[in-house]
């Protein structure tokens, strides 16, 4: 099949399947493993800034451990450039051996993961994230 762009000079030629794997990869979420390391007593879990110009409009984030969060302590932040001015768009409480889930429509260009444990180690951590275009 060819296209030709609104000016008429470019002609493109692609099959139906070519525009189904464009539209999928857009479509598509992009899943990740933050982290999977214990904490130790009030220790602080901060993830990777991640573009979501790439991949991302919503994120969801789950966290499980077998000990609680500090309160407010399981987060998703924000920032325009991507190493500082951070700032939290979804907080929570994680309960030991309870899964806790935060989503946030992305209001910034970068976001990350963070946690911040409680009063006691952790032997257990799961921390992963999914990123939406919708």
């Amino acid at each position: 099949m060819a296209l030709v762009n609104a000016l008429g000079a470019i002609a493109l030629d692609t099959s139906v399947q070519d525009v189904k794997d464009a539209i999928l990869g857009v479509l598509s979420p992009t899943f990740a493993t933050e982290s999977t390391t214990p904490l130790g007593i009030d220790a602080t879990f901060t993830g990777s800034a991640h573009d979501s110009q790439t991949a991302a409009a919503r994120v969801a984030v789950s966290f499980f451990a077998d000990q609680a969060s500090a309160t407010g302590g399981c987060k998703i932040q924000v920032s325009a450039n991507g190493t500082d001015g951070w700032v939290t768009v979804a907080a929570g409480d994680l309960t030991a051996s309870a899964p806790l889930q935060l989503v946030a429509f992305l209001t910034a260009r970068y976001w990350r993961a963070v946690m911040v444990n409680g009063g006691v180690a952790q032997t257990s951590l799961s921390i992963t994230s999914g990123q939406f275009r919708a």
